[in-house]
């Protein structure tokens, strides 16, 4: 997403889908560094005006129209994402589906086996086209997460994600209804997040299955 928020007027524009890529390419054209203008940081005063955007993208929601609320959600949800450790890789070149499983094994035996006992069925494994609002949701429907610490692969496309999260779903939790074996590429069965864009598949740990 794409807003321009005017910290003077608090108001908040949020481009359409057209306008936001050719502003994205406009920045990455330019390395990320478009004159007159700079990335912001997460400490100091920098963080203070990232706060003072919350708020007022927080306000516009309140007082947005049903049509409006979804779009301001979103961004606030992505600005509010800074205070968690979410790490994403860039898998978007690799069609072996194999290959992103062995990543985010190699991610629980990083980060998760000592605090799972190896026991793998303790972190959870899903599929978004949304890691910050998916994140949410699983801390006001779910569990609390374990470190704010999320490892999320963006893959090819939705049928790489789907197919790894079926294979993951031998070993990891995820929030699929039943498992269907290891070589069926079936996509009905997918678990949540399963949308047309969805091509996101994250490992995390619920905060309540860490060990005594």
């Amino acid at each position: 997403m794409v807003a321009d928020i005017n910290l003077a007027s608090k108001s908040v524009l949020i481009y359409d889908a057209s306008d936001t890529r050719s502003i994205i390419s406009s920045f990455i054209g330019y390395n990320c560094a478009i004159p007159h203008y700079r990335e912001l940081q997460t400490t100091g005063c920098d963080l203070e005006i990232i706060h003072h955007c919350e708020e007022i993208v927080a306000n516009n929601l309140n007082e947005a129209g049903e049509e409006r609320k979804y779009l301001y959600n979103n961004m606030l949800q992505h600005i509010r994402s800074i205070q968690y450790n979410y790490v994403y890789y860039d898998a978007r070149h690799v069609s072996d589906v194999q290959i992103i499983v062995n990543k985010i094994n190699q991610l629980y035996l990083m980060h998760f086996v000592d605090l799972t006992e190896k026991n793998r069925q303790k972190c959870y494994c899903g599929i978004t086209n949304n890691l910050d609002r998916r994140m949410e949701e699983h801390r006001n429907r779910d569990f609390n997460i374990y470190g704010n610490e999320v490892h999320a692969i963006v893959c090819m496309n939705s049928n790489i994600a789907i197919c790894a999260e079926r294979l993951l779903s031998a070993d990891y939790s995820t929030n699929k209804v039943s498992v269907i074996g290891r070589n069926d590429i079936d996509t009905s069965s997918a678990g949540n997040g399963a949308e047309q864009d969805t091509c996101i598949v994250y490992l995390l740990m619920p905060k309540s299955l860490i060990m005594e």
